[in-house]
């Protein structure tokens, strides 16, 4: 499965050639003659490339390929998140500026909520009101800003994952990919709480998951369709995931059919039927 092949990609993978900086050669730096640094002119020394912010760029693109972040939201940001999309049943616009500060407060001090080793907990009983593209735009804006290795998986892909490991290599995270998920600097567990069976070994996992990060402190986002002290989960789960998170409910409306139809307006359009469809529609 693509997934596996991914979570077994090493973390120090080469860029393609065609992702490599030219002005810096994918280094990070560039020569200079004279830098003034504090009123003091340096001679013959090497400053961060200008084209690539020292390399950051690159350094990000590394991650986001060993991420695992759904393809489709790759390069999706938070400017490409819309928060006036949300309805309530009368049509009218949700408030939603409260969740907005949460969301960009969480993004710029992250180095606070990192040192608390606190996450977001994504929930929304409605499917397609955008928690993975949500959380997908959070996980690139904080892999651009900090250059975080991050991982992102499905709740219900943990045990394809923990029987990847190749048993004879040399490798700790090959060999036991779930400590790869155990220790990364930062986790997204996408829907989680979903009953698919085998429930004793998701238990398993996940309680072997997000107790070692949250001894650890580390920063994990969850997204789930189940408010926290219902899902159907070992209580010792759901303790530690209420202490390490912080809840992010979105509103009960469904963004991706609202998108879907977009999408298909704008292709109607772009071939010349939108006036056809229109008036059949009528």
């Amino acid at each position: 499965m693509k997934g596996i092949k991914s979570m077994r990609t090493s973390e120090t993978m080469n860029l393609r050639d065609s992702s490599v900086c030219p002005t810096c050669n994918g280094t990070g730096w560039i020569n200079a003659e004279k830098v003034l640094v504090n009123g003091i002119w340096y001679e013959n020394i090497v400053k961060p490339c200008p084209a690539c912010n020292g390399g950051l760029e690159e350094r990000t693109e590394t991650m986001k390929k060993v991420s695992n972040i759904p393809s489709v939201f790759y390069n999706s940001d938070l400017k490409n998140f819309d928060w006036s999309i949300y309805k309530d049943e009368y049509g009218k616009t949700i408030d939603m500026r409260g969740r907005e500060l949460l969301i960009n407060n969480f993004i710029a001090e992250y180095k606070e909520w990192k040192k608390e080793g606190y996450g977001l907990y994504i929930f929304s009983e409605t499917k397609g009101s955008g928690k993975t593209f949500l959380a997908s735009c959070i996980c690139n804006e904080l892999m651009k800003r900090y250059a975080i290795r991050t991982k992102f998986v499905s709740a219900v892909n943990l045990l394809n994952i923990a029987q990847s490991g190749d048993k004879e290599s040399y490798d700790e995270y090959k060999k036991d990919p779930i400590k790869l998920l155990c220790n990364c600097e930062l986790l997204v567990i996408d829907d989680i709480g979903q009953k698919k069976g085998g429930y004793d070994w998701m238990n398993d996992l996940l309680f072997r998951i997000v107790d070692e990060r949250m001894t650890q402190k580390l920063v994990t986002i969850f997204t789930s369709n189940i408010v926290i002290d219902r899902l159907s989960l070992d209580e010792r789960i759901t303790e530690r995931i209420n202490k390490m998170s912080h809840p992010v409910s979105l509103p009960e409306f469904n963004v991706r059919h609202i998108e879907s139809n977009n999408n298909k307006a704008e292709f109607l359009k772009r071939i010349g039927l939108v006036k056809v469809v229109k008036n059949e529609a009528v």
